[in-house]
């Protein structure tokens, strides 16, 4: 019996060792992970200090420089510009003298110097005296041209060292502000987002989503109008035509009639009656000619009409019906206008003329009332795109406002971590 207790005792001392050494153990490990956290976050806040640090002192480089912009920049290549193109028209002008300059002296050396012909010439003594004059005068403007050409020049290599100057200031602005920007994505993008920057950056992600649909939507509908307008101005084409041909079928009328009154007459078979009826028979079939063209050309172009706007109405977007459902009610309504198609007058009816007029009258009412039915669903599809457009724009508006609530946050971030680090007695 004392044995057994004796042996209980060594084994709860021993399971008491074993608790003390494992307790001490991670109360070790602990230490030691937590001392390895502090020292990442007290290397952290001095990296981001660094950061801060570097960032002000960029800033304060650049306080110097807030306003010097492109406009300078801009200004001093105009005044650069327009000094070199100054010395070119100078130096153009310059050349052209110097080449009459030189000239005037041969002439000068010829006349004063005379050989052959030149002794016959009158009063050569008074002609090189003018001579002399107007060589003294390309002179003088010589000079005056050589000495404005090296004012120009002096005072275009100022302008062009100024211009160096102002470039290399803008490139150092504009490097700078690289930096600092740089600096300032580090600073923020190291830090865990906020939840306004959450709830900004998701809310932006789904309107520029939003805004990619819209936009697809409408092309879509601007490839639509697009046809719709081209189909309605062959339609007009075709109208205009088919009144051309009425037209000309009034006039064939008319001779056709003179050309049967000059038959029935009692002069006719005289040969000034029968060069009269065969001067009309010809002017009756030109116009015949004529009328058939435009008649066929008219047909042509409202058939061309009908193949356009037939699929820009096919693919007219559904989406447009479901969200606009009283602008689009009669949108499309294609088969009535195809409709009207079927009563145009064939193109092959064997006839010298339409003799009465109706055939082409009725061809142009039909076109004139496909044109009509084409344009009133023109202006509900114009209307409709409008309101997609202002849809469109007012996404992009939201857009823009939440990129700036995103700057503004991540401004806040950031001085939130120079208030931080400037409070830090590592700082």
């Amino acid at each position: 019996m004392a044995d057994e207790t004796a042996m209980l005792n060594e084994s709860y001392d021993s399971f008491e060792l074993q608790v003390t050494e494992t307790a001490t153990l991670t109360t070790v490990d602990e230490t030691a992970m937590l001392n390895k956290e502090c020292d990442g976050v007290e290397r952290h806040v001095s990296e981001t200090a660094t950061l801060i640090k570097e960032y002000d002192g960029i800033k304060r480089q650049l306080t110097p420089l807030i306003d010097y912009d492109g406009i300078q920049v801009q200004a001093i290549d105009g005044q650069v510009a327009s000094v070199l193109h100054e010395i070119n028209i100078r130096q153009t002008l310059l050349n052209q003298t110097q080449k009459a300059d030189t000239h005037m002296q041969k002439r000068v050396h010829r006349n004063k110097n005379p050989r052959f012909l030149h002794y016959l010439v009158c009063n050569r003594a008074v002609k090189v005296e003018c001579l002399k004059e107007e060589l003294q005068q390309l002179e003088t403007v010589v000079q005056t041209l050589l000495i404005k050409l090296s004012f120009d020049s002096a005072k275009l290599s100022r302008l062009q060292q100024q211009q160096k100057e102002a470039h290399a200031i803008m490139n150092k602005k504009l490097q700078m502000q690289g930096q600092s920007r740089q600096l300032f994505n580090q600073v923020v993008d190291c830090q865990p987002p906020t939840q306004t920057l959450k709830r900004l950056r998701a809310q932006e992600w789904k309107e520029r989503s939003l805004l990619a649909t819209e936009q697809i939507f409408l092309e879509a509908i601007g490839n639509s109008v697009q046809q719709v307008q081209q189909g309605l101005s062959l339609f007009q084409e075709a109208e205009y035509l088919f009144r051309r041909a009425e037209s000309i079928n009034e006039r064939a009328k008319n001779v056709y009639a003179d050309i049967c009154d000059e038959a029935v007459g009692s002069d006719f078979g005289s040969d000034s009656s029968e060069r009269s009826w065969l001067f009309g028979l010809a002017e009756e079939r030109d116009l015949q000619r004529q009328h058939d063209k435009k008649k066929y050309q008219a047909n042509g172009v409202a058939i061309q009409a009908f193949q356009i706007i037939e699929p820009g109405f096919s693919a007219f977007p559904f989406k447009a019906r479901a969200r606009f459902p009283q602008l689009c009610a009669s949108i499309g309504q294609g088969d009535a206008i195809l409709w009207h198609a079927g009563s145009f007058g064939t193109a092959k009816n064997d006839i010298r003329y339409d003799i009465l007029g109706c055939q082409i009258e009725g061809n142009a009412r039909v076109v004139g009332q496909c044109a009509s039915m084409t344009s009133q669903q023109l202006k509900l599809m114009v209307a409709v795109q409008d309101a997609a457009a202002i849809n469109v724009h007012q996404l992009q508006a939201g857009i823009q406002n939440l990129e700036q609530q995103i700057i503004d946050e991540r401004n806040n971030i950031f001085n939130g971590m120079r208030s931080a680090v400037t409070a830090s007695p590592a700082a």
